[in-house]
């Protein structure tokens, strides 16, 4: 195409850009859908596929619960994102 001069996207950059943005400090919902690598983790996936871990949430597998997302890592796979649980009490406040 480029030989041709003919537009063209890259499929993989453009769905890294249409991938949402996430950061520390931000609150979501997120099914828990299996165990994570540590005895304590569980994990779960944004719609994109990205995969977060939750620390301390392994008995929670199977509920959906509310994650503060604490980092996010940028690795040659992908993007992997850790939370933790949000506490009881600041979920209902």
């Amino acid at each position: 195409a480029r030989l041709q001069q003919v537009g063209a996207l890259n499929l993989n950059d453009l769905a890294r850009a249409l991938r949402p943005i996430v950061l520390a400090g931000d609150e979501m919902e997120l099914h828990l859908v299996k165990e994570g690598r540590d005895p304590h983790q569980a994990v779960g996936y944004l719609p994109d596929g990205t995969m977060i871990v939750i620390n301390h949430a392994r008995s929670l597998i199977g509920k959906t619960v509310r994650i503060v997302v604490s980092s996010t890592l940028q690795t040659a796979g992908g993007r992997l994102i850790f939370g933790e649980l949000k506490p009881a009490a600041a979920a209902s406040a």
